[in-house]
């Protein structure tokens, strides 16, 4: 059976079993010393990932809009695992759907 893969993004359907059609995005930019570890990591759809910002960073990741995700991390909560996220100003904390 093959592994399927999800976007993080609360509410974001996309789903597929091809590895190369779902983005491995590092929450700490390795252009920001992060590591390659799984911890650092956060599966995204395509369109979600170009919204993607990094404050200090350059290309991709560098231009803020109203529309940003702001990726703070992997946290650890009663509940499990949860990515915790900004977009606008308004904050989501979604668990793990890989």
């Amino acid at each position: 059976m093959k592994k399927i893969y999800y976007c993080e993004i609360h509410d974001c359907k996309y789903h597929t079993t091809e590895r190369n059609r779902i983005h491995s995005h590092h929450i700490i930019s390795k252009e920001q010393m992060g590591s390659n570890k799984k911890s650092n990591r956060v599966y995204l759809c395509p369109s979600h990932h170009m919204n993607v910002y990094i404050s200090g960073t350059t290309g991709t990741h560098s231009t803020l809009t109203e529309d940003s995700i702001i990726i703070h991390g992997w946290k650890l909560t009663t509940l499990g695992k949860v990515l915790y996220y900004t977009i606008n100003g308004k904050e989501f904390f979604q668990e793990s759907k890989n």
